[in-house]
């Protein structure tokens, strides 16, 4: 099989309907005959980006690059919940045992990995979103502490200042407040 990293598939889900989701299979068999056409046969190098086609990170995230032993899933998050806005601007929320569902759900969406989260927050609580979704899904989960912040190129950069985060998006060196934190999977009563 072809494995090929640095192409960013978008699934703006939430596109086609205002209230409900539309048939998901169809829009994640449709791109992968479209990928595979092109000889992008293994489909897990591919991220995944749960944001409003509005939204500054839609664009921005075609630039992330992959690493090595994780599959990205991109959606707004918050210490303990991921969120997508629809283009109604309602907020779908979804709680660790949600998002692990809908993983769970999509065979072809994921392929069984370890997962980044480019989800702000999302690793912020040693017990939050990401620990959570870990234990779900028996995966190690890496996830942002504070802010995610994108520039252009695909670099991202870890604080809750938005000051520090200009003078970083313009080029200066400024220290991240926030960090990549793994979140190995624990049993119960761990």
């Amino acid at each position: 099989m072809k494995y090929t990293k640095g192409y960013i598939i978008y699934m703006d889900i939430w596109d086609y309907l205002d209230d409900e989701k539309p048939d998901e299979r169809s829009l994640i068999d449709n791109e992968q005959r479209i990928l595979v056409s092109l000889g992008h046969e293994d489909l897990s190098a591919f991220a995944r980006v749960y944001v409003n086609k509005e939204d500054p990170l839609y664009e921005l995230s075609k630039s992330i690059k992959p690493i090595d032993g994780f599959e990205d899933f991109m959606i707004h998050g918050q210490p303990d919940l991921v969120e997508h806005e629809t283009n109604n601007g309602q907020w779908v929320q979804y709680t660790p045992q949600d998002f692990a569902d809908f993983l769970m759900e999509e065979k072809d969406e994921y392929h069984g990995g370890n997962i980044r989260l480019l989800s702000c927050k999302s690793g912020m609580l040693d017990d939050g979103f990401a620990q959570k979704l870990a234990n779900i899904m028996g995966v190690k989960v890496m996830a942002p502490t504070q802010t995610l912040w994108v520039n252009k190129d695909g670099d991202m950069f870890i604080a809750d200042s938005e000051v520090l985060a200009d003078l970083w998006g313009s080029g200066e060196d400024v220290k991240q407040t926030g960090a990549w934190k793994i979140f190995a999977p624990k049993k119960d009563g761990e």
